[in-house]
Parts: C-alpha cells; sequence; structure tokens
C-alpha cells in the first residue's frame, strides 16, 4: 500500500512523517511512502529542526526538497494522511475524485512546528511517531 502524507509547505511535518513512517516500514518489509504540501514551493529544503526531530527517529531527511500535491501524484497512492482538518478539506475541495482516499493522520491533528524551537519540532515528531504506529498496525500489506 502507497501512502503519502500531506502538509503545508512540505519541509516540517510531512517531510518527517515519511522519513518516520520509512524507517518503520523498512523493517517491516512496507511499501515506502511520499510526501508533498498544498502550497510548496518546489525545492524548499526541510528545516535544520525537522531534520534534528526526525533524527531522533532514526530518520534522514536533510536530503529532502519540497514539492507540492498534484492530481498526478494523489492518484498514484493508496491512502493520503493529512496533518490537519484543513488540509483535508483543501485537498476534498481541489481533488475531489481523491477525497475518498484522504483521511487524517490521526484525530487531534499534527500541529505545526514552522518557526519553533526544536522542543516544538519534537513534540511534532512525537505526536507523528505516535500516530505512524497506530496506522502501521492496521495496515493490511
Amino acid at each position: 500500500m502507497k501512502l503519502l502524507f500531506v502538509c503545508t509547505g512540505n519541509t516540517c511535518r510531512s517531510p518527517m512523517a515519511e522519513g518516520i513512517y520509512n524507517q518503520k516500514a523498512a523493517a517491516r518489509g512496507l511499501t515506502p511512502a511520499e510526501s508533498a504540501g498544498i502550497f510548496a514551493v518546489p525545492g524548499d529544503p526541510v528545516t535544520p529542526n525537522a531534520v534534528t526531530a526526525a533524527a531522533e527517529y532514526g530518520a534522514d531527511i536533510s536530503g529532502h526538497r519540497a514539492r507540492v500535491v498534484t492530481a498526478d501524484l494523489l492518484k498514484s497512492c493508496d491512502r493520503i494522511y493529512c496533518m490537519t482538518p484543513s488540509h483535508l478539506a483543501a485537498l476534498a475541495a481541489l481533488f475531489p475524485d481523491c477525497a475518498e482516499k484522504c483521511r487524517l493522520l490521526n484525530d487531534a491533528g499534527i500541529p505545526d512546528p514552522y518557526g519553533g524551537d526544536l522542543a516544538c519540532y519534537r513534540r511534532t515528531a512525537a505526536a507523528l511517531n505516535a500516530a505512524l504506529d497506530a496506522i502501521i498496525k492496521e495496515d493490511p500489506s
């Protein structure tokens, strides 16, 4: 099953989710995930605090570059995980044909650490890690 993680700019939450998930997926033989942002600036680097926080979960996201969500990318994925209800609503409005594949990563939403200190990024990474453990448990592959 191919997963996609979506946030706003694809420089914090979704790349951390992609990296942490892929660490877990590799150990279980699952298909690697990807990430993108609804309002991403293609080529933007991941924030330094995101790199540090993800590394604490064994994920090296230092080479990640932002990319924007496209219809083709959404169609190529089996399940799309959004960080907040506003991301979910935006995808449903922009890409109604893919709305049935979209869901929240967790019920509470994943807070945006952008502009925050490392402690803020660590809290976000911890929330991502817990949510990713939950979706891996329910993955049928």
